[in-house]
């Protein structure tokens, strides 16, 4: 079976069972990935639909025809929207590279106090995630929000399915709380290098956020991240356990 080479498509170049790329996507296709006419392409929209399509003509743009189309492709049931206390610019972009591999719905930063970096550069975050959403074959690319503070994210996702993880955890682990969710949606609260302060403590447990915890191993914010929401996403397949 040949490999499957996935590509941005904007919705507007879809048109009459055809599709063209843009300049920079037919480039990679032509000279990096060298397809030739007549060989089978994948196309992901980033808003949750994928083609199949097949090559018909090479120039400046590439242009082909849809032979297939498919809904939510590379999607999980769950929706896992992750929050997290800003990071360092090399655990940020890990953190969004594999959050968006394993299925993250979206990510929303947050300006806590331990934080060392107030801002991120959403342009390379967008970049990133699209990026890794074509490597893995997502239809949908996850959306990297403005930051905001933890008080605004508490009073706008209230009362959704909300956790935080803590590496002392609350009454219960992860895998408790997995059963319960229901397909979700859930929003996943990890804190910055440092972990959360005791006034920030105060604030979640005052809005009834629940602590779970991933085990007795203490984990750097981005793999505790990327860890509990691989964990969450793919607890129904029956894979992942945590003793």
């Amino acid at each position: 079976m040949p490999d499957k080479h996935f590509f941005f498509v904007d919705t507007k170049n879809i048109y009459d069972n055809s599709f063209k790329l843009d300049s920079s996507e037919s480039h990679h296709l032509s000279h990096v990935l060298r397809i030739k006419e007549g060989e089978s392409v994948w196309l992901l929209d980033g808003k949750g639909t994928c083609y199949e399509g097949q090559v018909d003509q090479i120039n400046s743009s590439v242009l082909g025809k849809v032979t297939a189309v498919h809904s939510r492709y590379g999607e999980a049931d769950m929706a896992l929207h992750l929050a997290f206390g800003i990071l360092k610019k090399d655990g940020l972009e890990w953190m969004l590279e594999k959050g968006t591999e394993v299925g993250v719905k979206s990510f929303q930063p947050l300006v806590l106090d331990r934080c060392v970096k107030k801002t991120i550069n959403l342009e390379r975050c967008a970049k990133i995630v699209a990026s890794a959403a074509k490597q893995c074959g997502r239809s949908y690319f996850p959306k990297v929000c403005e930051p905001i503070s933890l008080d605004d994210w508490l009073d706008i996702y209230h009362p959704d399915y909300r956790c935080a993880l803590h590496p002392f955890g609350g009454s219960r682990d992860i895998s408790s709380f997995a059963i319960d969710y229901q397909k979700g949606p859930v929003h996943l609260l990890v804190g910055p290098e440092g972990d959360f302060t005791h006034d920030e403590l105060g604030m979640i447990a005052d809005a009834e956020v629940e602590l779970i915890s991933m085990g007795k191993r203490r984990l750097r914010a981005e793999t505790a991240a990327v860890t509990g929401a691989s964990f969450m996403i793919n607890f129904d397949l029956g894979s992942l356990r945590v003793n």
